[in-house]
């Protein structure tokens, strides 16, 4: 036992240095799995806009803009390639700018920036060629961080099989690469840097410019680097290295040694002291760790009952156990809520795939109906067809989000409609301050909310009913209400619509209505309880929601 007091000085020593050296193997072999999956999402990324530059490049419209010659038809086809540009950069915040050229000049440009960052666009080389290159890093005169991804546009041809006939040319901003290098946790001190094929910094996970140079510099750092495939940029790793013991450290460790010959005598002592009060709690923690159970460790805790260190070093265990399952218990919790949002969005694009299918037919029906009553003199007819044919060009183009006049005017077409059906039953009212209607609100949410007070509240009640729509500002929130004195909802079943929007379950065709609405809003705007629902039986129903701010 003498022995080994004597030389647990020198084990712990040896373990230390051990112990030191796994780690830092442990952080290379985490730093070099870190950067592939930053490598991977990168290529990703770039994938994604290169896709994104195809679905134009080699798009009908865009061919046929650069070899139309004629001005009337070129802005036609102008007007048609914008549509397509507006749903591509929908589905890709990254995308600040798109050009398009020909051989000779720029046909297109269309832009979410400012029109002064076009001079970057300038500084770039339009050498045309046959394959999609990536540029360098480019900053315009606010500071603001770019590159640009230039794809060949090409045609079929009878006798060569393809020709170039000029190039798009798109504008990335650094969302995409900062979202990557913002969500990755490395090692303290660790460093991951993106360059471009000029040796400009892209991105990386530290803003400190004298760490970067000192860790660039300093040979107590290990370095490696890897070209992306398929690119001239490089992600550079960058490690401290692990840490030895130094002099001063050696030295205080053999005086240590020598010493303990001294208080040997002093460590029989207390020997019966330290084995209850240490050695006993120490024994029983390791026994705890080296226990079949610490396959699934979070399943218990330690029973351990000590004020002192030992004690401390059990509760601070015990401590991470739980927020071990709390943190679980968040991760599994954030995945569920990604995964139903990827869900919502993959089910928003089929949508709006689904949307673009020929819309004119639908048009040029309505107006074939339009023009019949026109002849036949019904005027009721024609209203409801111009209307109708109003309400459906507005749902499906254009922004998903759009001023509160242009949703006003959507439900007054609709109550119109509404009114010549029902012989003029409804009556409508707006109480909003001028300025609320330039507010931006998502678009057709009033709408649905207006058809419920018709459907459910007004149609089976006798006499006329009144719908209101009405707004006020409320901790930098406009608040829209749309009231009815109609038939209003039994107690029961307001409790099960209040309860839906908060569960997201229900089968009552109004209730998933308003879910819908409220799923859509805080989806957008990142919040809760957007809507809320309130009614009184004979009496009436309002629901109000609450729109924050966005340009």
């Amino acid at each position: 036992m003498l022995v080994l007091l004597v030389f647990i000085p020198v084990l712990f020593t040896l373990y230390y240095i051990n112990l030191v050296e796994i780690s830092h193997r442990q952080n290379i072999s985490y730093m070099r799995s870190i950067t592939d999956q930053v490598e991977t999402r990168i290529i990703s990324s770039i994938n994604d806009l290169k896709t994104a530059s195809t679905k134009i490049a080699y798009s009908t419209v865009c061919n046929s803009l650069i070899k139309e010659g004629r001005i009337a038809a070129r802005l036609e086809l102008t007007q048609s390639l914008r549509i397509i540009c507006d749903s591509i950069f929908a589905m890709n915040p990254g995308i600040s700018a798109l050009s398009i050229e020909d051989m000779h000049n720029r046909l297109f440009t269309y832009t979410q920036v400012s029109v002064s960052t076009w001079h970057i666009m300038n500084n770039y080389s339009y050498n045309i060629t046959d394959g999609w290159e990536i540029s360098g890093l480019r900053r315009d005169a606010g500071g603001s961080s770019y590159f640009a991804l230039i794809m060949p546009i090409q045609e079929i041809t009878g006798e060569s099989g393809i020709r170039t006939i000029g190039q798009s040319t798109i504008l990335c901003s650094m969302y995409h690469l900062n979202m990557i290098f913002h969500d990755i946790e490395l090692p303290g001190g660790a460093l991951i840097i993106l360059y471009d094929q000029y040796g400009n910094i892209l991105t990386l996970n530290n803003a400190n410019p004298d760490y970067i140079i000192e860790a660039a510099d300093n040979n107590s750092f290990e370095k490696w680097e890897e070209e992306i495939d398929g690119m001239q940029w490089k992600l550079v790793s960058i490690l401290p290295r692990a840490r030895g013991l130094n002099d001063s450290q050696l030295n205080i460790m053999i005086t240590l040694l020598v010493s303990m010959g001294f208080i040997v005598i002093i460590l029989l002592v207390i020997w019966m002291q330290l084995n209850h009060s240490v050695f006993r709690p120490v024994a029983q923690i390791s026994h705890f760790l080296q226990s079949p159970d610490s396959r699934s460790p979070l399943s218990k805790t330690i029973e351990l009952e000590s004020n002192d260190e030992i004690g401390a070093l059990a509760k601070y265990i015990n401590d991470s156990i739980q927020e071990a399952k709390e943190m679980t218990a968040s991760i599994l919790d954030t995945q569920s809520k990604l995964y139903e949002t990827e869900i919502l969005r993959k089910q928003a694009e089929l949508s709006a795939l689904q949307n673009q299918i020929n819309p004119h037919f639908l048009y040029n029906t309505l107006e074939c109906v339009r023009s019949i009553a026109v002849i036949e003199n019904n005027s009721e007819i024609e209203t409801i067809a111009m209307r109708l044919a109003g309400i459906f060009r507005y749902s499906i183009k254009g922004g998903n989000i759009v001023k509160l006049s242009d949703e006003i005017y959507i439900v007054q077409n609709y109550i119109d409609i509404m009114n010549i059906r029902f012989m003029n039953k409804f009556h409508f009212a707006i109480d909003l301050d001028d300025d609320m209607y330039e507010w931006h609100i998502p678009k057709m949410i009033l709408q649905p909310l207006v058809e419920n007070a018709i459907f459910h509240g007004l149609e089976t009640r006798r006499g006329k009913g009144n719908i209101i729509i009405s707004g006020e500002y409320r901790d930098e929130c406009l608040v829209l209400t749309v009231s009815d004195d109609g038939n209003g909802i039994e107690k029961e079943q307001l409790e099960k619509i209040r309860r839906s929007l908060v569960e997201v379950s229900t089968t009552d065709e109004r209730g998933l209505g308003l879910i819908n609405l409220n799923r859509r809003i805080e989806m957008e705007y990142s919040i809760t309880n957007a809507l809320s629902v309130d009614s009184n039986p004979e009496k009436g129903t309002v629901v109000t929601l609450r729109i924050p701010y966005k340009q």
